[in-house]
């Protein structure tokens, strides 16, 4: 065993017994993000991370299972990026700036093709659901607003599960992240699921069509990682998500 694959499996170790974790997870791996401010991550749109960083806001296609990255483009709108979430056809998605408050719907490559500001000022990471609606947390209120993504309207606003939500993320918006209490929530019954986290900014994950088998990954900006956590019923992670994605959703 080389040096390298010692200090890899410390790294796994001490994230496992650093993250605690509610009854049926586990930790799987974990990979540094591409950037050094992390903010919204999402499966769904092609496994992209957004990032806020000193040199300019960026959103980067990564492969979930190594860090790999694929490529980049500017965020739209500039520093203060923040969300991803998928958009409202395949090959688009939605981009949230937090210190403009506009949400942008572009191509997965960066090309312009709406935008609208959020009814609700300052809005963080973000997913869709069903029926076209974006559930977009905004911390400075303890909030999510469902807003209308084809019109940008406001359609009705819940209560966050903590106190700072910061994402909103998984097909459907099922599980919410809370930077003040380093939480990741299930949103339907209000029961977390994994803690410890020091910042989460972003939380996406992907389930089978049976709902089986769950995997989450959660974008921490304290420690600019990646985290992925798995259900009870996962074996060992995917060698590739691109072979099992026809299992999902």
């Amino acid at each position: 065993m080389n040096k390298t694959q010692v200090i890899a499996i410390v790294v796994l170790i001490a994230a496992a017994f650093f993250v605690g974790q509610a009854e049926g997870w586990k930790f799987l791996t974990s990979f540094a993000t591409p950037g050094a401010e992390p903010r919204g991550i999402s499966f769904d749109a092609g496994q992209r991370i957004v990032d806020d960083g000193p040199g300019g806001s960026y959103v980067y296609q990564v492969d979930f299972y190594n860090g790999y990255v694929y490529g980049s483009f500017p965020a739209p709108g500039g520093r203060g990026a923040w969300g991803v979430s998928i958009g409202l056809d395949a090959g688009r998605m939605f981009i949230s700036n937090y210190r403009t408050s506009w949400i942008y719907h572009v191509t997965r490559t960066g090309s312009l093709l709406g935008s609208f500001v959020c009814p609700i000022p300052h809005p963080a990471d973000m997913e869709m659901t069903y029926g076209s609606q974006l559930h977009v947390a905004i911390p400075d209120r303890n909030i999510v607003a469902v807003v209308n993504a084809a019109t940008g309207s406001l359609v009705s606003t819940y209560a966050g599960p903590g106190t700072r939500p910061t994402s909103v993320g998984s097909f459907g918006a099922v599980v919410i992240a809370d930077a003040d209490e380093g939480k990741i929530w299930h949103r339907y019954g209000q029961s977390w699921i994994l803690s410890g986290f020091n910042n989460p900014t972003g939380v996406s994950g992907l389930q089978t069509i049976t709902q089986s088998v769950e995997i989450f990954f959660i974008a921490d900006a304290a420690d600019d990682t990646v985290y992925v956590w798995g259900s009870d019923t996962c074996t060992v992670f995917p060698a590739s998500l691109g072979r099992v994605k026809a299992l999902f959703r």
